[in-house]
Protein backbone atom coordinates (compact mmCIF):
# COMPACT_ATOMS: atom_id res chain seq x y z
CA UNK A 1 0.00 0.00 0.00
CA UNK A 2 1.43 3.05 -1.45
CA UNK A 3 0.24 6.67 -1.02
CA UNK A 4 -0.03 8.48 -4.08
CA UNK A 5 -1.76 11.47 -3.38
CA UNK A 6 0.36 14.17 -3.60
CA UNK A 7 -0.39 18.01 -3.02
CA UNK A 8 -0.94 19.78 -6.32
CA UNK A 9 1.71 21.19 -7.81
CA UNK A 10 0.41 24.92 -8.38
CA UNK A 11 4.12 26.41 -8.51
CA UNK A 12 2.62 27.56 -12.22
CA UNK A 13 -0.15 29.04 -11.42
CA UNK A 14 1.01 30.74 -8.35
CA UNK A 15 4.13 32.72 -10.39
CA UNK A 16 1.56 33.30 -12.98
CA UNK A 17 -0.86 35.46 -10.54
CA UNK A 18 2.35 36.63 -8.69
CA UNK A 19 3.06 38.52 -12.13
CA UNK A 20 -0.27 39.17 -12.92
CA UNK A 21 -0.32 41.18 -8.97
CA UNK A 22 2.58 42.65 -9.82
CA UNK A 23 1.34 43.92 -12.96
CA UNK A 24 -2.09 45.10 -11.29
CA UNK A 25 -0.32 48.42 -9.66
CA UNK A 26 1.28 49.82 -13.41
CA UNK A 27 -1.76 48.80 -15.48
CA UNK A 28 -4.80 50.20 -12.49
CA UNK A 29 -2.12 53.57 -12.36
CA UNK A 30 -2.18 53.69 -16.32
CA UNK A 31 -5.68 53.29 -16.80
CA UNK A 32 -6.12 56.09 -14.16
CA UNK A 33 -3.90 58.28 -16.01
CA UNK A 34 -6.07 58.17 -19.19
CA UNK A 35 -9.05 58.47 -17.15
CA UNK A 36 -7.97 61.66 -15.82
CA UNK A 37 -6.76 62.83 -18.62
CA UNK A 38 -9.97 62.11 -20.49
CA UNK A 39 -12.63 63.33 -18.12
CA UNK A 40 -10.17 66.75 -17.18
CA UNK A 41 -9.87 67.75 -21.28
CA UNK A 42 -13.74 66.86 -21.38
CA UNK A 43 -14.44 68.84 -18.32
CA UNK A 44 -12.61 72.10 -19.34
CA UNK A 45 -14.27 71.97 -22.79
CA UNK A 46 -17.30 71.76 -21.13
CA UNK A 47 -17.06 74.36 -19.08
CA UNK A 48 -14.84 76.54 -21.86
CA UNK A 49 -18.03 76.37 -24.33
CA UNK A 50 -20.77 76.96 -21.20
CA UNK A 51 -18.37 80.87 -20.17
CA UNK A 52 -18.72 81.32 -23.94
CA UNK A 53 -22.15 81.07 -23.98
CA UNK A 54 -22.60 82.91 -21.03
CA UNK A 55 -20.20 85.82 -22.75
CA UNK A 56 -22.05 86.00 -25.68
CA UNK A 57 -25.45 86.27 -23.60
CA UNK A 58 -23.86 88.98 -21.74
CA UNK A 59 -22.72 90.74 -24.85
CA UNK A 60 -25.79 91.33 -26.38
CA UNK A 61 -27.16 94.43 -24.59
CA UNK A 62 -23.60 95.98 -25.38
CA UNK A 63 -23.82 95.40 -28.94
CA UNK A 64 -27.21 97.02 -28.81
CA UNK A 65 -26.73 99.88 -26.64
CA UNK A 66 -25.53 103.35 -28.94
CA UNK A 67 -22.47 104.10 -26.71
CA UNK A 68 -21.17 100.76 -26.35
CA UNK A 69 -17.73 100.31 -24.19
CA UNK A 70 -17.02 97.18 -24.90
CA UNK A 71 -13.63 97.92 -26.75
CA UNK A 72 -13.42 94.47 -28.88
CA UNK A 73 -16.23 95.19 -31.39
CA UNK A 74 -14.86 94.44 -34.51
CA UNK A 75 -17.65 94.60 -37.71
CA UNK A 76 -17.41 91.40 -40.34
CA UNK A 77 -18.47 93.08 -43.47
CA UNK A 78 -18.21 91.26 -47.52
CA UNK A 79 -18.33 94.35 -49.83
CA UNK A 80 -21.46 96.26 -49.06
CA UNK A 81 -22.84 93.29 -46.43
CA UNK A 82 -22.31 93.67 -42.48
CA UNK A 83 -22.25 89.97 -41.30
CA UNK A 84 -22.14 91.35 -37.34
CA UNK A 85 -19.32 91.85 -35.07
CA UNK A 86 -17.11 89.75 -33.20
CA UNK A 87 -16.69 90.22 -28.93
CA UNK A 88 -13.03 88.78 -28.06
CA UNK A 89 -12.50 87.65 -24.99
CA UNK A 90 -9.37 85.67 -23.19
CA UNK A 91 -8.32 84.19 -19.78
CA UNK A 92 -5.37 86.34 -17.87
CA UNK A 93 -3.16 85.18 -16.01
CA UNK A 94 -5.04 85.49 -13.03
CA UNK A 95 -7.96 83.22 -14.10
CA UNK A 96 -10.52 86.46 -14.68
CA UNK A 97 -12.02 86.89 -18.35
CA UNK A 98 -10.80 90.22 -19.77
CA UNK A 99 -12.63 91.67 -22.86
CA UNK A 100 -9.16 92.69 -25.60
CA UNK A 101 -7.58 92.65 -28.97
CA UNK A 102 -7.05 89.53 -30.72
CA UNK A 103 -3.63 90.56 -32.13
CA UNK A 104 -2.80 86.69 -33.26
CA UNK A 105 -4.47 86.45 -36.50
CA UNK A 106 -5.63 82.33 -35.77
CA UNK A 107 -7.70 83.45 -33.55
CA UNK A 108 -9.15 86.10 -35.20
CA UNK A 109 -9.80 84.96 -38.57
CA UNK A 110 -10.86 81.66 -36.90
CA UNK A 111 -13.85 83.74 -35.48
CA UNK A 112 -14.17 85.19 -38.70
CA UNK A 113 -14.80 82.19 -40.63
CA UNK A 114 -17.32 81.33 -38.11
CA UNK A 115 -18.95 84.30 -38.44
CA UNK A 116 -19.05 84.28 -42.44
CA UNK A 117 -19.67 81.09 -42.80
CA UNK A 118 -23.64 79.88 -43.73
CA UNK A 119 -23.57 76.94 -41.37
CA UNK A 120 -22.16 78.76 -38.45
CA UNK A 121 -25.15 79.64 -36.28
CA UNK A 122 -24.67 78.19 -32.67
CA UNK A 123 -22.55 77.27 -30.01
CA UNK A 124 -18.93 75.45 -32.15
CA UNK A 125 -16.96 72.47 -30.73
CA UNK A 126 -13.69 73.83 -29.39
CA UNK A 127 -10.83 74.68 -31.88
CA UNK A 128 -7.28 74.59 -31.07
CA UNK A 129 -5.01 78.07 -31.98
CA UNK A 130 -2.02 79.53 -31.27
CA UNK A 131 -2.31 82.46 -29.23
CA UNK A 132 0.33 84.91 -28.90
CA UNK A 133 2.94 82.41 -29.54
CA UNK A 134 1.12 79.44 -27.11
CA UNK A 135 -1.35 76.90 -27.34
CA UNK A 136 -4.99 77.85 -27.05
CA UNK A 137 -8.82 76.50 -27.47
CA UNK A 138 -11.23 78.94 -28.73
CA UNK A 139 -14.75 78.22 -27.62
CA UNK A 140 -17.78 80.40 -29.94
CA UNK A 141 -21.03 80.99 -29.59
CA UNK A 142 -24.02 83.62 -31.00
CA UNK A 143 -24.97 86.55 -29.93
CA UNK A 144 -28.31 87.12 -30.15
CA UNK A 145 -30.79 89.58 -29.54
CA UNK A 146 -33.92 87.62 -30.05
CA UNK A 147 -34.43 85.92 -33.32
CA UNK A 148 -31.54 88.26 -34.50
CA UNK A 149 -28.04 87.66 -34.68
CA UNK A 150 -25.86 90.46 -33.76
CA UNK A 151 -22.34 88.66 -34.17
CA UNK A 152 -20.26 85.82 -32.64
CA UNK A 153 -18.30 85.93 -29.10
CA UNK A 154 -14.77 84.09 -28.94
CA UNK A 155 -13.77 83.26 -25.95
CA UNK A 156 -9.80 82.04 -25.96
CA UNK A 157 -8.33 79.75 -22.86
CA UNK A 158 -4.61 78.99 -23.05
CA UNK A 159 -3.91 75.38 -23.19
CA UNK A 160 -1.65 75.52 -19.49
CA UNK A 161 -5.02 76.02 -17.99
CA UNK A 162 -6.25 72.86 -19.55
CA UNK A 163 -3.12 71.09 -18.19
CA UNK A 164 -3.55 72.41 -14.87
CA UNK A 165 -6.78 71.02 -14.79
CA UNK A 166 -5.08 67.50 -15.74
CA UNK A 167 -2.54 67.13 -13.59
CA UNK A 168 -5.03 68.18 -10.71
CA UNK A 169 -7.70 65.27 -11.54
CA UNK A 170 -4.61 63.07 -12.15
CA UNK A 171 -2.92 63.33 -8.82
CA UNK A 172 -6.53 63.01 -7.45
CA UNK A 173 -7.62 60.20 -9.49
CA UNK A 174 -3.82 57.69 -8.72
CA UNK A 175 -4.11 59.03 -4.94
CA UNK A 176 -7.05 56.99 -4.32
CA UNK A 177 -5.90 54.07 -6.58
CA UNK A 178 -3.30 53.87 -4.62
CA UNK A 179 -4.52 54.18 -1.37
CA UNK A 180 -6.78 50.98 -2.53
CA UNK A 181 -3.99 48.89 -3.40
CA UNK A 182 -2.09 49.31 -0.48
CA UNK A 183 -5.41 48.74 1.65
CA UNK A 184 -5.73 45.83 -0.39
CA UNK A 185 -2.24 44.69 -0.22
CA UNK A 186 -1.81 44.52 3.69
CA UNK A 187 -5.35 43.06 3.58
CA UNK A 188 -3.92 39.98 1.27
CA UNK A 189 -0.86 40.13 3.50
CA UNK A 190 -2.82 39.88 7.11
CA UNK A 191 -4.51 36.92 5.39
CA UNK A 192 -1.56 35.04 4.13
CA UNK A 193 0.60 35.33 7.11
CA UNK A 194 -2.63 33.70 8.79
CA UNK A 195 -2.51 30.85 6.65
CA UNK A 196 1.82 30.48 6.69
CA UNK A 197 1.90 30.46 10.48
CA UNK A 198 -0.54 27.21 11.09
CA UNK A 199 1.23 25.33 8.06
CA UNK A 200 4.66 26.53 9.18
CA UNK A 201 3.88 25.14 12.58
CA UNK A 202 3.11 21.46 10.64
CA UNK A 203 6.16 21.51 8.56
CA UNK A 204 8.22 21.77 12.18
CA UNK A 205 5.61 19.27 14.01
CA UNK A 206 6.24 16.96 11.26
CA UNK A 207 10.18 17.21 11.39
CA UNK A 208 10.16 16.54 14.87
CA UNK A 209 8.28 13.77 14.79
CA UNK A 210 10.20 12.23 11.80
CA UNK A 211 13.44 12.53 14.02
CA UNK A 212 11.43 10.25 16.75
CA UNK A 213 10.79 13.14 18.68
CA UNK A 214 7.65 14.88 20.17
CA UNK A 215 5.35 16.80 18.28
CA UNK A 216 2.04 17.10 20.16
CA UNK A 217 2.36 21.13 21.04
CA UNK A 218 0.39 22.23 17.66
CA UNK A 219 -2.82 24.41 19.27
CA UNK A 220 -5.77 23.34 17.66
CA UNK A 221 -7.69 26.19 15.43
CA UNK A 222 -11.11 26.86 16.18
CA UNK A 223 -12.50 25.91 12.60
CA UNK A 224 -11.58 25.10 9.36
CA UNK A 225 -9.50 22.58 7.42
CA UNK A 226 -6.92 23.62 9.80
CA UNK A 227 -8.93 21.91 12.49
CA UNK A 228 -9.44 18.05 11.00
CA UNK A 229 -5.39 18.55 9.76
CA UNK A 230 -4.64 19.33 12.96
CA UNK A 231 -6.95 16.80 15.07
CA UNK A 232 -5.60 14.12 12.18
CA UNK A 233 -2.17 14.76 12.94
CA UNK A 234 -2.28 15.11 16.58
CA UNK A 235 -3.92 11.34 16.47
CA UNK A 236 -1.19 10.22 13.71
CA UNK A 237 1.80 11.16 16.41
CA UNK A 238 -0.18 10.17 19.71
CA UNK A 239 0.37 6.27 18.38
CA UNK A 240 3.43 6.41 16.29
CA UNK A 241 4.98 8.18 19.37
CA UNK A 242 3.42 4.97 21.48
CA UNK A 243 5.39 2.93 18.58
CA UNK A 244 8.78 4.35 19.68
CA UNK A 245 8.33 4.27 23.19
CA UNK A 246 7.77 0.75 23.19
CA UNK A 247 11.61 0.04 21.86
CA UNK A 248 14.90 0.04 23.38
CA UNK A 249 17.08 2.81 23.71
CA UNK A 250 20.02 0.19 22.65
CA UNK A 251 17.95 -1.15 19.34
CA UNK A 252 16.72 -4.27 21.32
CA UNK A 253 14.25 -5.78 19.30
CA UNK A 254 10.56 -4.34 19.17
CA UNK A 255 8.67 -6.76 20.72
CA UNK A 256 4.69 -6.78 20.37
CA UNK A 257 5.03 -7.57 16.77
CA UNK A 258 0.89 -8.28 16.55
CA UNK A 259 0.80 -4.54 16.94
CA UNK A 260 3.06 -2.87 14.68
CA UNK A 261 1.00 -3.38 11.47
CA UNK A 262 -2.67 -2.61 13.70
CA UNK A 263 -0.66 0.56 14.49
CA UNK A 264 1.02 1.33 11.68
CA UNK A 265 -2.09 1.45 9.26
CA UNK A 266 -3.92 3.42 11.89
CA UNK A 267 -0.93 5.98 11.41
CA UNK A 268 -1.58 5.92 7.26
CA UNK A 269 -5.36 6.25 7.13
CA UNK A 270 -4.29 9.24 9.81
CA UNK A 271 -1.64 10.45 6.76
CA UNK A 272 -4.21 9.91 3.93
CA UNK A 273 -7.07 12.48 5.62
CA UNK A 274 -3.90 15.10 5.97
CA UNK A 275 -2.91 14.65 2.40
CA UNK A 276 -6.29 15.46 1.14
CA UNK A 277 -6.67 17.96 3.92
CA UNK A 278 -3.48 19.64 2.78
CA UNK A 279 -4.66 19.48 -0.93
CA UNK A 280 -7.74 21.59 -0.02
CA UNK A 281 -5.35 24.13 1.64
CA UNK A 282 -2.95 23.87 -1.88
CA UNK A 283 -5.78 24.68 -3.50
CA UNK A 284 -6.80 27.70 -1.20
CA UNK A 285 -3.68 29.12 -1.54
CA UNK A 286 -3.96 30.34 -5.23
CA UNK A 287 -5.21 33.30 -4.07
CA UNK A 288 -1.57 34.08 -1.44
CA UNK A 289 1.81 34.38 -1.91
CA UNK A 290 4.33 31.59 -3.36
CA UNK A 291 5.45 31.26 -0.15
CA UNK A 292 2.40 29.39 0.89
CA UNK A 293 2.59 26.95 -1.64
CA UNK A 294 6.09 26.22 -0.82
CA UNK A 295 5.55 26.12 2.79
CA UNK A 296 2.37 23.36 1.36
CA UNK A 297 4.47 21.11 -0.41
CA UNK A 298 7.05 21.18 2.81
CA UNK A 299 4.33 19.27 4.79
CA UNK A 300 3.52 16.77 2.00
CA UNK A 301 7.38 15.76 1.95
CA UNK A 302 7.06 15.58 5.40
CA UNK A 303 3.57 13.74 5.61
CA UNK A 304 5.34 11.15 2.53
CA UNK A 305 8.09 10.59 4.86
CA UNK A 306 6.31 9.35 7.45
CA UNK A 307 4.60 7.14 5.14
CA UNK A 308 7.52 5.51 4.37
CA UNK A 309 8.53 4.91 7.93
CA UNK A 310 5.14 3.30 8.77
CA UNK A 311 5.54 1.02 5.56
CA UNK A 312 9.03 -0.09 6.58
CA UNK A 313 7.53 -0.83 9.95
CA UNK A 314 4.90 -2.85 8.11
CA UNK A 315 7.69 -4.86 6.30
CA UNK A 316 9.27 -5.08 9.26
CA UNK A 317 6.26 -6.59 11.20
CA UNK A 318 4.72 -8.82 8.42
CA UNK A 319 6.46 -12.17 8.73
CA UNK A 320 8.85 -13.62 5.29
CA UNK A 321 6.44 -16.15 3.40
CA UNK A 322 6.82 -20.26 3.98
CA UNK A 323 6.10 -20.84 0.48
CA UNK A 324 8.89 -21.20 -1.46
CA UNK A 325 9.63 -21.01 -5.09
CA UNK A 326 12.22 -21.16 -7.79
CA UNK A 327 14.23 -17.97 -7.97
CA UNK A 328 16.64 -16.54 -10.47
CA UNK A 329 18.96 -14.13 -8.43
CA UNK A 330 20.93 -13.47 -11.89
CA UNK A 331 18.04 -12.33 -13.55
CA UNK A 332 16.41 -10.50 -9.90
CA UNK A 333 19.69 -9.05 -10.13
CA UNK A 334 19.55 -7.64 -13.93
CA UNK A 335 16.36 -6.74 -13.60
CA UNK A 336 17.40 -4.48 -10.26
CA UNK A 337 20.90 -2.95 -12.07
CA UNK A 338 18.14 -2.03 -15.46
CA UNK A 339 15.67 -0.09 -12.59
CA UNK A 340 18.54 2.17 -11.63
CA UNK A 341 20.90 2.65 -13.83
CA UNK A 342 20.04 5.71 -14.94
CA UNK A 343 19.26 7.46 -11.46
CA UNK A 344 21.44 10.22 -10.82
CA UNK A 345 25.27 10.53 -11.50
CA UNK A 346 25.84 6.76 -9.99
CA UNK A 347 27.00 4.08 -12.64
CA UNK A 348 25.74 0.38 -12.13
CA UNK A 349 28.12 -2.12 -13.00
CA UNK A 350 26.93 -5.85 -13.33
CA UNK A 351 29.27 -9.05 -13.20
CA UNK A 352 26.67 -12.02 -12.85
CA UNK A 353 28.58 -15.45 -12.31
CA UNK A 354 28.06 -18.10 -15.20
CA UNK A 355 26.88 -21.17 -13.63
CA UNK A 356 24.75 -19.39 -10.66
CA UNK A 357 21.73 -21.85 -10.19
CA UNK A 358 18.15 -21.21 -8.99
CA UNK A 359 17.40 -21.00 -5.33
CA UNK A 360 14.16 -21.98 -3.44
CA UNK A 361 13.16 -19.09 -1.76
CA UNK A 362 10.59 -16.33 -0.97
CA UNK A 363 11.69 -14.34 -3.96
CA UNK A 364 9.28 -10.99 -3.08
CA UNK A 365 11.19 -11.06 0.35
CA UNK A 366 14.90 -11.04 -1.17
CA UNK A 367 14.13 -8.78 -3.84
CA UNK A 368 13.25 -6.24 -1.06
CA UNK A 369 16.55 -6.81 0.87
CA UNK A 370 18.41 -6.01 -2.22
CA UNK A 371 16.59 -2.72 -3.11
CA UNK A 372 17.40 -1.28 0.57
CA UNK A 373 21.11 -2.62 0.11
CA UNK A 374 21.18 -0.68 -3.45
CA UNK A 375 18.97 2.54 -1.81
CA UNK A 376 21.46 2.53 1.04
CA UNK A 377 24.40 2.12 -1.43
CA UNK A 378 22.95 4.85 -4.06
CA UNK A 379 22.73 7.40 -0.70
CA UNK A 380 25.88 6.85 0.45
CA UNK A 381 27.38 8.08 -3.41
CA UNK A 382 25.45 11.09 -3.53
CA UNK A 383 28.02 12.96 -5.54
CA UNK A 384 28.73 9.96 -8.22
CA UNK A 385 30.26 6.66 -7.81
CA UNK A 386 29.95 2.96 -9.10
CA UNK A 387 27.31 0.52 -7.80
CA UNK A 388 28.91 -2.58 -7.88
CA UNK A 389 26.81 -5.94 -8.20
CA UNK A 390 27.66 -9.26 -8.47
CA UNK A 391 26.77 -12.95 -8.00
CA UNK A 392 28.50 -16.13 -7.82
CA UNK A 393 28.10 -20.47 -6.83
CA UNK A 394 30.32 -21.49 -4.48
CA UNK A 395 29.91 -25.12 -4.62
CA UNK A 396 31.53 -26.09 -1.63
CA UNK A 397 28.97 -24.30 0.71
CA UNK A 398 26.53 -25.45 -2.20
CA UNK A 399 25.47 -21.40 -1.57
CA UNK A 400 24.84 -18.81 -4.12
CA UNK A 401 27.03 -15.40 -2.77
CA UNK A 402 25.50 -11.77 -3.79
CA UNK A 403 27.60 -8.42 -3.44
CA UNK A 404 26.17 -4.97 -3.63
CA UNK A 405 29.59 -2.51 -3.07
CA UNK A 406 29.45 1.00 -3.42
CA UNK A 407 32.49 3.71 -3.79
CA UNK A 408 30.47 6.08 -0.93
CA UNK A 409 31.46 7.69 1.78
CA UNK A 410 31.85 4.06 4.03
CA UNK A 411 31.26 3.66 7.63
CA UNK A 412 33.07 3.70 10.87
CA UNK A 413 33.35 1.41 13.62
CA UNK A 414 30.66 2.48 15.63
CA UNK A 415 28.29 2.54 12.79
CA UNK A 416 29.16 -1.13 12.13
CA UNK A 417 28.58 -2.07 15.42
CA UNK A 418 24.84 -1.11 15.76
CA UNK A 419 24.41 -1.78 11.89
CA UNK A 420 21.83 -4.34 11.88
CA UNK A 421 19.77 -3.36 15.15
CA UNK A 422 16.36 -1.78 13.83
CA UNK A 423 15.26 2.37 14.28
CA UNK A 424 19.28 3.26 14.48
CA UNK A 425 19.41 4.91 11.32
CA UNK A 426 23.20 6.47 10.18
CA UNK A 427 21.41 8.99 7.40
CA UNK A 428 19.30 12.25 9.17
CA UNK A 429 15.20 11.03 7.78
CA UNK A 430 15.87 7.43 7.94
CA UNK A 431 13.80 4.27 9.63
CA UNK A 432 17.10 2.53 10.78
CA UNK A 433 14.49 -0.41 9.65
CA UNK A 434 16.41 -1.19 6.39
CA UNK A 435 19.54 -3.50 7.03
CA UNK A 436 17.57 -4.80 10.08
CA UNK A 437 15.07 -6.39 7.26
CA UNK A 438 18.02 -7.46 5.20
CA UNK A 439 19.26 -9.20 8.16
CA UNK A 440 15.85 -10.37 9.01
CA UNK A 441 15.26 -11.75 5.51
CA UNK A 442 18.80 -13.41 5.15
CA UNK A 443 18.06 -15.24 8.76
CA UNK A 444 15.00 -16.22 7.44
CA UNK A 445 16.36 -18.25 4.66
CA UNK A 446 19.73 -19.35 7.03
CA UNK A 447 21.83 -17.65 5.34
CA UNK A 448 24.46 -14.87 6.50
CA UNK A 449 25.18 -10.95 5.42
CA UNK A 450 29.14 -9.82 5.94
CA UNK A 451 30.21 -6.25 5.37
CA UNK A 452 33.36 -4.54 4.96
CA UNK A 453 33.91 -0.74 5.10
CA UNK A 454 36.15 1.49 4.76
CA UNK A 455 35.47 5.72 5.58
CA UNK A 456 35.85 7.50 2.12
CA UNK A 457 36.81 4.59 0.02
CA UNK A 458 32.69 2.62 0.65
CA UNK A 459 31.35 -0.43 1.32
CA UNK A 460 30.63 -4.27 0.11
CA UNK A 461 27.97 -6.49 1.42
CA UNK A 462 27.72 -10.03 0.57
CA UNK A 463 24.60 -12.03 1.06
CA UNK A 464 25.27 -15.46 1.46
CA UNK A 465 21.94 -17.90 0.57
CA UNK A 466 22.03 -21.79 0.90
CA UNK A 467 20.53 -23.06 -2.21
CA UNK A 468 18.91 -26.44 -0.82
CA UNK A 469 17.95 -25.23 3.03
CA UNK A 470 14.15 -25.11 3.30
CA UNK A 471 12.39 -22.32 5.06
CA UNK A 472 11.06 -23.28 8.42
CA UNK A 473 7.93 -22.57 9.92
CA UNK A 474 9.53 -20.88 12.81
CA UNK A 475 12.03 -18.83 10.63
CA UNK A 476 8.56 -17.17 8.76
CA UNK A 477 7.32 -16.02 12.02
CA UNK A 478 9.77 -13.17 12.21
CA UNK A 479 9.58 -10.27 10.70
CA UNK A 480 10.22 -9.98 7.03
CA UNK A 481 9.96 -8.29 3.58
CA UNK A 482 7.41 -9.24 1.04
CA UNK A 483 6.92 -6.78 -1.36
CA UNK A 484 4.09 -4.44 -1.46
Amino acid sequence: MSMRAPIPNISRSLLAMATALCCIPVIAVAICLNLSREFATEEFHRRGAEAASSLAFDSAPLLNAPDSQLLLIEEVSAGSSRHGAIAAFVVDGTGAIQACSLPDGGARERLRELLTSGDAPGDSEPHPVSFEGAGAFIYSSEIRDGERTLGIAGLVLPSTSLERHQSRLRTIFVSVVLSVLIILGVLLATYAARMRSPIARFVEATQRLAEGRRADDIPLPEAGEFRHLTAAFRGMSDMLMAVLDNLSENGREFTPRRYASYISHEIRNSLHRMLGIASVVALKATDHPQEVMHLANDLERQILALDGFCRDILLYSRPVSRERRRVDMNAMIRRLARDYESRGATKVSVNLGPEVPHIMADGPALERALVNLIKNGMDAMSDGGTLSLTTAYDPALRSVRIGVADTGCGMNQSRLTALYQPFQSGKPGGTGLGLAIVAEVLQAHHGTVEVQSEVGRGTTFTLTIPTDHPISEADSTGTGAAAE
